[in-house]
């Protein structure tokens, strides 16, 4: 797979990364997102802002490992891009902070 610069991994036509467990991870995340009542979305919103920390953390050992892959890499950008629309869905869908 090849990312070119300044293009998004989830765009619609992009060559997708085949990984079962991002996969996995996506599906869970979005059936809690759903399920979630209006008095825990501020405890869903902090649970994702975790995961966004670390994946932050995570992608700064990858991209500073000068052996890593592209697709590692790509992996990591794409689960960012993931966590990050599912922070802003939980803010649309209700009142966080």
């Amino acid at each position: 797979m090849v990312i070119k610069y300044n293009e998004d991994p989830l765009a619609e036509g992009t060559p997708s990364l085949n990984d079962p467990e991002l996969l996995m991870f996506v599906m869970e995340a979005r059936q809690a997102i759903e399920d979630v009542a209006t008095e825990d979305a501020a405890v869903l919103y902090n649970h994702h802002q975790e995961m966004m920390n670390n994946v932050v953390d995570e992608m700064r050992k990858i991209f500073d490992n000068s052996t890593s892959k592209k697709e590692e890499q790509t992996k990591m950008l794409i689960k960012l891009q993931y966590v990050s629309k599912m922070m802003e869905e939980i803010s649309g869908r209700t009142p966080v902070m």
